[in-house]
Order: C-alpha cells, then structure tokens, then sequence
C-alpha cells in the first residue's frame, strides 16, 4: 500500500465498476467482472491500512490524506460525478460488503434531482452500512472552499445583503466624505431610503469564489438575488456602495453594472408609495445617481419604470431634463476641480463619471490624454496611486461595447492592460487589471477578433508558468482570469459559431481559440454533439473536437456512458482520431452497447486504441454475448488481427452453434475461415473434426463447411494443415472438396 501505484489503482478500477455498472444490467458478465475486481482490490487495501477515505480535493482525489498521482481521467470524472452529487468523500469500511457496493453505484447511477427526491444519500446508505458518505460541505472543510452553484450563491448573497441593510441601514447625515447636498439627503430622507455600510462584505468573494465566475454570469446571480429584497432596501444598498471594501472589486464591478437598473427600481417604487412632485423627484433621482457611474444609463433605465407606471412619455422627458439640470452643479464642479487639482486627488468615482462623458461625447483627444495619465500614474512608487489608475482604466474598458471606444483608443488601451498585468506590483491593482482585460477580451470575443483573444490568452498564460517567477497572487489572478474567459456563459456563445459560414467566421481561429480552453470547451462542444440532430452541424461539432484533441478525452469518455447512442458514436469516431490510447479499456466497455452502429464503432476505434492481443482478447469475449452482425464483423477483425489468443473464444462460438438457421450457418462458416488466420495449435483439431462422420456440430457436415475448413487449412499453411489435407483427400467423397483440395496441394 505504500506503493502510490496503488492509489491510482484504487480510482481507476472504482471508476472502470461505475462505468460497466453505468451501461450494462446488474448482471451482466461485464459488470459482474469489474465489481469483483474492484470488491477485491477495496478489501485486499482495507485489510492492509484500514478504512480507505476517498476524498474530493479540488479536482483531484485524496485517499488516507495522500494526492492520488496517477489516473487522471478516471479521477477528474469521479470528481464531477461526486461533486454533481453532492459528496465529498466516500469512506469504505472493514468487511466491505457487495451489496452495499452495488448500493453506492446505483446511488451514483441517479440523477443528482433523483436522488435528492428520494431523501439524499443518507437514505439508501443510512448507518449501520459498510461504506459512509459525507457531503461536500462537511468533507471539503477545511481543505478547500465547497463548489456553489450560481444558484446556492444567489441564495446565500440575498441573505448577505438583506442581514446587511436591514442590520446597518441608517437615515443619511451630513459628512465631508458623503456625495449628496443637504437638498439631496433631505429629499432622499423624505421618500424613505437610508443608507447601508458595506464594510461588512468584506471576506464575500473569497468564502463565495466570486473570483472565478465569468463577469455576466455573476451580474445575473447579482440580480437575482437582489430582486428578492425590498426595492428600499435595495436603495439603501446602492447608497452604501461608496463603502464597499476595496478588496471586493468583483462583486462591486457587478454593483457597478447593476446600479442603473437598482436605482430605477427603488425610485419608482418609492415615487409610486409617497406620490412626490417632479421636482422632489428628480432631486432624488440626482442624488440617487451620484452612486452610479453611467447617469445616462440611469436615466433612460428610469424613464422606461416610470412609463410602465403610467407616466407619459412626455412628462418622463420632463423629468429627464429636471435631472439633468440637478446634475449640471455636479458636472460643473467636477470640470473646475480637474483644473484645479491634479487627476488623482480626485474620487474614482468622480472619474468614471468623467470617463462616461468622454466615451459618451466621442472626445477622442480627452480619451488620450486620460490614458497618458493613467500611464505615469502606474509608473508611481505610490500604490494608492497605481490603485486609482487602475480603476479608472477599467472604467475605460467597460466603455467598448456602450457607448464604444474609437479604434485608435482601444489598441492603445490593450497595451496599457497588458503592461499593467505584467508589470504591476500590488494584488489589488492586479484585480482591477483583469477585470479591464476582461471586458477587452468580452468585446473581442463579440467582434469575432478570435486571433487577437488567443495571442493574449497566450501571453497571459505564460505568467503562470514557474520559470517566470511570479508572485503566487498575481498567478492566482491570472488563472481566475482564463478561468473565466473559458466560463459557460462564454462557450455558450462561441460554440454556435462552429455552424456559421467559413467566410463570416474564422472557424480556424475559432478552432485555436476553443483549443486553448481546453477542457471546459470540451464538454461545452459535447454537451451541444447530445442534443444536436442535424448531420451537419454534427460535424462541426466534432471538428472542433478533433481540434482540442487531448484535452476533449474526458469529455468524450464520459459521452461513452450517455443514453444517445449518435453521441456515443461520434465520441467513439473522435477518440479513434485523436488516438488515445489509454482510453482503450473505456471503449472495450462500450463494445456490448444495444445498438449495432455503437458496436461497429467501437471494434472500430479499438483496432486504432488497443494493442493487437488485447483487441483479440475483447473481442473474443464479445462472440458468445452479442448479435449474428456483431459477430460477423468481430470474426472478420479477428482474422485481420491473427492473433493465436482469439482462437479459445472463436472455438467455443463455433461449439456452441447448433441451431441449422441461415445466421448461424453464416457466423459457422466466418468462424471456420478465421480459424485459418489465427496462428494458433488449438485450430488444427478443430478444423480435423469437421472431416469425422461423426463432426464437431453434426452427425455429417455439410460441403459448404467442408470446403470452408479446406480453405482455412490452406490459410494456416503449415506441414501438419497440408498432411491433414492429403488424409482428407483420400476419404472424402464429394468430388467439389477433392477438387478444392487436389488444387490446394498442387499450389
């Protein structure tokens, strides 16, 4: 046991039992045979060490507390199917008992909704059994933070936010640091919003991992969680986003895009309780936008609730202009304090509103100059300076798609975020430099500038390697980086362009792009190959498969296991072109598949995957449980093989064919032709028998036998085939076999 070799053991043979028990019955000679082997091998370890704990450990496995090395894709696909479950490690006990394997592998055989209707795991393997299951929140604390679903973390962000207003919610007052004029909080205090303090946010990200979802997906769950809370409340949030901690730069990002939409919510909701004039509202309105960065945005946002309450969409162009002119003071002294003082004694806030006008008024030339003192200010020994510019230079990238960035300014833009990645110093600023990448590498993306996504992924991921030596946080932030630009929101708008036009899509691009991923591109492709129905698209599908190449193997194997058999055909067709072979024990167990094009294919991509024996070997094994087709085509790849270790199951196929139909008279006379092939001593009595009167099948054979076994004999051509020969020559009495062998021993 202190052999690793045998930990890599244990997960592959746990993994090849939940495979066979996966696709074929309960009793099937295949499943039977790999669940003894793994019965075998869990009790022969649990006698040895103990009790055997399986834990998940991010993606990988722990057992007794040691990595398991070794066995890759077996591991990372019993890390998912556990993880989906809900399970974090699996402990097997003295005694180990079949029937609770057999327990444990149905339970898994379930859909993770199944089994949750049926009262969890707890329910078919209470206590009292000889294998424990823990749940992923129990098992992964403390060694790594337990996988949320968006949904799980909607959940727990309601509850953050609502615990958070309602516990630090307080009327505005007066402060040097507060944005609102008295007139401001006054009217704000009248229609009933309050402001919250956010520091208590602080560790969100982190516990949550907020850091690894894609930018839409987390304004999506943002979103949903926040529509579960009081619109006042949600007010009181927007208000308190000025105090949200620094280290929470995702989750103030998604605020950040969200607050136009927010903002409109609680306004008009308030507007709908109190009924205020114009004026009040708009005065309100102002102060309400002082905490979102893209005014215009809020105000169309609002007039388009306003409407839907009634309002006219003349009086809602009258409160525009009211707003407007209530934030024209604030506009006029953001422009005299930017004269005055020096672009970074400035709040970040403050400039992304500036940064919103410039994009929004196409000021080309203010842009420019924007960048040039975003440069020097990360050229600063000071962090809080490098900080702010790298803020606001994010600020600049959210402006690409709305209201766009002209041309000139984007490129110049991707230099500086590069370098900044690169060069910066301080973790904090680093953050604020992947989220701009991210919305640069977004808005390629959409304009189908795949080339340019893939040189700065590329470059990107060569600051993870370990000769660069960089610090462990700025790897972090990388990863979490493409971890999200690889994120299912992403690839759920990549893989339909696998179907367009070669000359509106650069599919080969396409193609480096979605190989660069990896993995997670994979199943995205394979998750669309299962529901697709048109040939076509099919192909393209499969295409881009061929093009990931290694990285698509964990995929496609798990696609082995699918219902669909059109997947597990493609799966099969791309796991033979790929040409891995250590997928080769995973395709052996598709060959007694129900339908007999998976068959075919899988003989198929098991010529191309196994080593010469061990195909003879399974398809051997494959004779006595499968169709008269299946037969035919394993007889005639085992002729084509020649190898002697076929020749003990193509003789029990043979001995056991006694019915007189045309099927097994057609699989009787293969079976004697590849006999002939299989250099094997074990086929030459066999072929002899036929001869006898009193033959291996029947009281006589027929000729069509007869000259099949002359034929097979000179297929050996060996001495004892032609002395066998030249004795049936003199017996025989039908004139076609004596003209048959007469020829055979002239040659």
């Amino acid at each position: 046991m202190k052999e690793p070799r045998a930990f890599a053991s244990f997960v592959e043979y746990f993994h090849r039992a939940y495979m066979a028990q996966a696709h074929y019955a309960q009793d099937h000679p295949q499943a039977r045979h790999a669940l003894e082997a793994f019965n075998d091998l869990a009790k022969r370890l649990v006698s040895e060490v103990g009790p055997l704990e399986l834990r998940v450990f991010g993606e990988q496995f722990l057992l007794n507390g040691a990595p398991v090395e070794g066995a890759p894709n077996a591991s990372q696909s019993l890390v998912q199917l556990l993880t989906s479950h809900g399970l974090g490690s699996i402990t097997f006990l003295s005694n180990l008992d079949e029937d609770d394997l057999q327990l444990l592998f149905f339970l898994l055989r379930l859909q993770p909704q199944r089994l949750e209707e049926m009262g969890g795991p707890d329910s078919l393997l209470p206590e009292g059994h000889t294998i424990r299951l823990s749940s992923a929140l129990a098992a992964c604390a403390p060694l790594v933070d337990a996988v949320s679903s968006p949904r799980g973390i909607s959940e727990d962000l309601t509850g953050l936010f609502m615990a958070v207003a309602q516990m630090t919610s307080v009327p505005l007052r007066p402060n040097p640091n507060a944005p609102w004029t008295m007139e401001q909080r006054t009217t704000l205090d009248h229609y009933g919003f309050m402001v919250a303090d956010l520091s208590a946010l602080t560790g969100t990200s982190d516990q949550l991992g907020l850091q690894t979802m894609e930018p839409s997906a987390l304004r999506a769950t943002l979103r949903q969680a926040l529509a579960a809370i009081d619109p006042l409340l949600q007010g009181a949030i927007l208000l308190g986003v000025p105090s949200c901690p620094e280290g929470e730069i995702y989750l103030r990002r998604a605020l950040d895009y969200l607050a136009p939409e927010i903002a409109a919510h609680a306004l008009a909701f308030a507007q709908g309780e109190i009924k205020g004039s114009r004026f009040d509202l708009a005065l309100a309105a102002a102060g309400m936008f002082q905490c979102v960065r893209d005014r215009d945005l809020g105000i169309e946002a609002l007039k388009g609730r306003l409407m839907l309450e009634g309002w006219s969409m003349g009086d809602a162009d009258e409160l525009e202009k009211a707003i407007r002119w209530e934030c024209h003071g604030t506009d006029t002294k953001l422009h005299l304090s930017l004269s005055d003082r020096s672009f970074f004694e400035l709040d970040a806030h403050q400039l992304a509103t500036l940064v919103r006008q410039l994009a929004r008024g196409r000021r080309t030339e203010g842009l420019k100059d924007l960048l040039t003192q975003l440069e020097t200010g990360f050229a600063s020994p000071h962090v809080e300076r490098r900080r702010l510019a790298s803020e606001v230079l994010t600020e600049v990238a959210s402006c690409l798609s709305d209201p766009g960035l002209p041309l000139e300014v984007e490129q110049r833009l991707q230099i500086v975020v590069h370098q900044a990645i690169v060069s910066e110093e301080d973790s904090r600023g680093t953050q604020w430099c992947c989220q701009a990448m991210d919305e640069l590498l977004a808005h390629w993306m959409k304009a189908h500038s795949f080339s340019v996504v893939y040189s700065e992924m590329l470059s990107l991921g060569e600051l993870t390697l370990p000769h660069v030596g960089a610090p462990e946080w700025k790897i972090k932030a990388v990863r979490d980086l493409l971890m999200r630009l690889a994120s299912p929101p992403n690839l759920a708008g990549l893989v339909p362009l696998l179907h367009e036009e070669a000359g509106q899509i650069p599919i080969p691009q396409l193609h480096a792009l979605l190989t660069l991923m990896g993995r997670p591109a994979a199943q995205s492709v394979v998750a669309c190959l299962e529901i697709e129905e048109d040939v076509h698209r099919r192909n393209h599908l499969m295409e881009a498969l061929r093009a990931i190449g290694r990285n698509a193997v964990p995929a496609l194997l798990d696609a082995l296991t699918s219902s669909e058999w059109r997947l597990v055909c493609d799966a099969l067709v791309v796991l033979a072109e790929i040409g891995h072979r250590p997928a080769f024990p995973n395709v052996v167990m598709v060959l007694g598949h129900a339908e007999a094009r998976v068959r075919s294919a899988a003989i198929r991509t098991a010529l191309v995957l196994g080593e010469p024996n061990d195909v003879a070997e399974a398809l051997a094994q494959l004779l006595q449980e499968t169709t008269t087709a299946t037969q035919l085509e394993c007889l005639t790849v085992l002729g084509e093989l020649k190898c002697s270790s076929a020749a003990q199951g193509v003789i029990h196929l043979l001995a056991g064919l006694k019915s007189a139909s045309g099927d097994a008279a057609r699989v009787r006379l293969r079976a004697i032709e590849t006999l002939g092939y299989l250099d094997s001593p074990e086929a030459l009595p066999v072929l002899q028998a036929l001869f006898r009167k009193r033959s291996l099948l029947s009281a006589r054979e027929g000729s069509a036998i007869r000259l099949s076994a002359v034929k097979a004999l000179a297929t050996m051509d060996t001495r004892e085939a032609r002395e066998t020969l030249a004795l049936v020559l003199d017996q025989e009495s039908d004139e076609e076999v004596r003209s048959a062998i007469r020829v055979i021993l002239v040659r």
